[in-house]
């Protein structure tokens, strides 16, 4: 199997999981059993994992020695690891072994006992670094600490844009060079849409709003709107519709691993179907963040996170 093969196949794998195993040394990994999961690990020819992610949250490291040479005992190409998750253990400082993993684009920190804000700066050898989790920490204290860190997502996709009032938002925050699709099904508001976008001083080559269907547009993207891959999607549409359109995304392998998709109002008006496939379908990590509407603040709603591991 050659690189190219490799790494179309490992971003379809699902995680290498040791969460929850009360794991004291990096080095019981190698006498531990993977937690398992909707679909099947997959191993190459000499019995090592595919896979891209690794998952070794709600434990009890404080530690990371030998990380290296454990890594490469348990996957096939541990130098094209784009995911760990070492949440929820008992780390006091970020260890500089994962400064070595340049494909590295997902790093879950939070829930542990960091204490320095200046620990961050390690990380600034990783290009490819997207999502960066810190919460729960010592380091929350610090003057200066910011509640998450995240390089900002070079490609959005929102599917709803009504007047354009959260596409400015996203657009301000976009990292130079970065670009933003947004899709609007009514021309009447697109148009009112447009104009605001213009005005605020956003190009097309910045924010391009398209005026269709997401059921139409979707499978256009890639073709017609060159858009490779989203590194972050929001659903704030019509939550009947977020299922079909999250379907359609993977479908058309418009997701990246670790990509993020942001869900609105998926308890008022409610979009349970979509819901329970994100958190059964094996392929995200879903987290429900509750909120009340605007105008009623005794109406509970909730805006879903979703984390996409990679295509089943």
């Amino acid at each position: 199997m050659n690189k190219r093969d490799y790494m179309n196949t490992s971003v379809q794998e699902p995680p290498l999981d040791y969460s929850f195993r009360s794991i004291h040394i990096i080095q019981d990994l190698v006498n531990e059993e993977p937690r398992t999961g909707l679909r099947p690990l997959k191993r190459s020819k000499s019995g090592k994992s595919l896979t891209q992610s690794l998952w070794l949250n709600n434990n009890v490291l404080n530690d990371l020695r030998d990380f290296n040479q454990v890594a490469s005992q348990l996957l096939e190409h541990p130098e094209n690891l784009a995911w760990i998750d070492l949440s929820f253990n008992d780390l006091t400082s970020i260890d500089p072994v994962l400064t070595t993993f340049f494909n590295l684009s997902v790093l879950y920190l939070h829930g542990n006992s960091i204490q320095h804000l200046g620990e961050v700066n390690k990380l600034a050898v990783l290009p490819r670094l997207r999502s960066l989790t810190l919460h729960g920490n010592p380091m929350e204290e610090e003057k200066g600490y910011r509640p998450f860190f995240c390089h900002a997502p070079a490609c959005v996709l929102e599917l709803g844009t009504y007047c354009g009032y959260s596409t400015l938002l996203i657009a301000q925050a976009l990292p130079p060079g970065g670009r933003l699709l947004t899709v609007e099904r009514d021309p009447r508001t697109a148009a009112v849409a447009e104009k605001l976008i213009r005005l605020a001083g956003f190009d097309e080559h910045m924010v391009e709003l398209i005026v269709g269907s997401s059921e139409e547009v979707i499978p256009c993207l890639r073709t017609q709107y060159q858009l490779s891959q989203a590194d972050l999607v929001l659903l704030i549409h019509r939550p009947r519709y977020y299922l079909r359109d999250l379907q359609l995304l993977e479908a058309h392998a418009l997701l990246p691993a670790g990509g993020t998709v942001l869900a609105d109002h998926v308890l008022f008006p409610g979009a349970p179907r979509f819901l329970q496939y994100a958190k059964s379908c094996g392929r995200y990590r879903c987290r429900l963040y509750h909120t009340g509407l605007p105008d009623f603040p005794a109406i509970k709603d909730g805006i879903a996170q979703l984390t996409y591991a990679g295509p089943g």
